[in-house]
Formats: C-alpha cells, structure tokens, sequence
C-alpha cells in the first residue's frame, strides 16, 4: 500500500480538521467525567472512537500503532494525519496492551484483539469487518 501523498496545503487543513476533531472528542468525554485516557489522534467524532471512515455501531477500537507510539481509530486516519508510514506490530509484541475500546476505555492486549473479536473487560464485541485490515497493523 502506498502512502497518502499531501500537499502543504492539504496538510494544514487535515491538521486543523484533526485537531478540531480531538479537542471535540476530548470535550465529550470530559463532561462524561472521563480522564487519564489516551490522546486519539486522526479524526474521532464520538467518544467511542468512531472515525469519519468508519462510523458503524462495532467501530469502536483505536489502535496504539508501533510505529509512533500513538492511538488511532483507524488506517486512514493514520494514513491522513500521522506523516509517516505505518510499522506493523511484530508477533513477538502482541502482549502490548495496544488495543483501546471506545465502550469500556480500557486497553487490551493484541493478541485477545486478534483472537477473541471482543473486548475482555466489557465483553463488547468489535466489528469483525475489521480483520480485513490486520495486515496493515499486525504481522499476522
């Protein structure tokens, strides 16, 4: 897969769009009383981690992606914001506690992601379309 190529301009817009999107996500999770939760960076619109991508009543993961260290609700908000490519995450890693659920706002590890298709403190189930997508993240 290639990389999003932007212009200057392009940037900038996508950066206030981003930016707007995580002070509004941040608000809504404030007044809900919420704190000490990772920053998710790309472009939120609800507090469960739904993404202008991908906005169906399962989506609500973010992944911590390897590469930068930082939460995203999806690969193309990585792709549109994050100015670099995307680092898989290594078989050897996938106890990393990398995958954060939008409905209980704790993380789990990636391999009960991988494995389970729920969350395993809330019990949520997440969007099974999004296996499709688990070689961009992980090296499975």
């Amino acid at each position: 897969m290639q990389p999003l190529r932007l212009s200057t301009k392009s940037t900038k817009s996508f950066r206030l769009i981003e930016n707007a999107c995580q002070t509004r996500s941040a608000a809504l999770l404030h007044n809900k009383g919420v704190s000490s939760l990772p920053n998710i960076h790309g472009f939120p619109i609800d507090e469960e981690t739904r993404c202008i991508h991908y906005q169906q009543e399962m989506d609500v993961v973010a992944i911590q992606f390897a590469c930068c260290g930082h939460f995203y609700p999806c690969y193309k908000c990585h792709a549109e914001s994050a100015g670099h490519e995307i680092k898989k995450w290594p078989k050897s890693e996938f106890s990393t506690n990398a995958i954060y659920c939008g409905k209980c706002r704790k993380t789990l590890a990636i391999s009960d992601y991988l494995e389970k298709g729920e969350c395993t403190h809330c019990r949520t189930r997440f969007n099974p379309g999004c296996a499709r997508h688990y070689h961009i993240y992980f090296d499975v």
